[in-house]
């Protein structure tokens, strides 16, 4: 709820703000691309260990295969904006290499 003072009279209003919508937007998002890797890692799982006819597994694959796209699509825009945030002075991209976790033995 958004308070507009108009000529010293405060009114509510119920139209939220461009940041509250961005926010809103951006969780969607976040909840889209969560749901979506959920879903792909089950097809995967079911795929690798159960025994599926040929159809359902081609279906299966189908369903993967667009989800793969989906969440690839989401991860190079938020490199992109990642990019955009670190961009030196001049407007150039400036990327940097995660630091890789050094692997532990499982031994």
């Amino acid at each position: 709820m958004v308070i507009r003072h108009l000529h010293g009279a405060a009114i509510w209003t119920n139209i939220p703000t461009t940041s509250n919508v961005q926010r809103t937007t951006m969780a969607r998002r976040s909840t889209e691309f969560e749901k979506s890797f959920e879903k792909l890692e089950k097809i995967v799982h079911r795929l690798e260990n159960e025994e599926l006819s040929l159809d359902e597994s081609l279906k299966l694959f189908e369903d993967g295969i667009g989800l793969s796209r989906f969440c690839h699509a989401k991860l190079e825009e938020v490199e992109r904006k990642i990019e955009l945030i670190l961009a030196d002075a001049k407007g150039e991209p400036k990327t940097e290499p995660f630091e890789e976790e050094p692997e532990e033995d499982a031994d």
